[in-house]
């Protein structure tokens, strides 16, 4: 997928510089302004007008307008799309960790419960019988 992306953006670049080429007429400067080869003037014909404001217009010849245009879509779209791709490999490493934590910890708790039981320790002695003399005794009631 790489390599057809880099193929594309390589006939995409092909593609400009010929345009560019084709469209960038050479002119001679003199005293007139420029002049094309044959000698008529050429007042910004192989310009385009941008109006910047109102009453600013700039000149610009037509390829470097397109590889302006391109440049103002292109960047935001690229940084963007490489912040995300950044936010989404820090959110997955965060999840791959917290994994190797829960999987460190089903480890041990498979370990505990296949682990044999230990041995009973000495079982406790049963408690002596209580003599009945230490038994309290109700008073009998009265009158018997």
């Amino acid at each position: 997928m790489t390599n057809l992306r880099w193929f594309l953006l390589l006939l995409l670049a092909v593609g400009l510089v010929l345009f560019a080429v084709a469209n960038w007429r050479f002119s001679v400067m003199s005293e007139a302004g420029f002049l094309s080869p044959v000698n008529t003037v050429l007042p910004n014909a192989e310009k385009v007008g941008v109006t910047v404001w109102p009453d600013t217009t700039v000149y610009l010849r037509l390829p470097v307008l397109i590889l302006l245009m391109l440049a103002i879509v292109y960047v935001p779209m690229s940084l963007w799309i490489r912040a995300q791709r950044l936010l989404l490999k820090r959110q997955i490493g965060r999840l791959e960790k917290e994994a190797d934590g829960l999987r460190t910890e089903l480890e041990q708790a498979r370990v505990e419960l296949l682990r044999p039981p230990a041995a009973p320790a000495a079982a406790p002695k049963p408690p002596e019988p209580i003599p009945p003399q230490a038994i309290p005794q109700a008073p009998p009631p009265p009158g018997t």
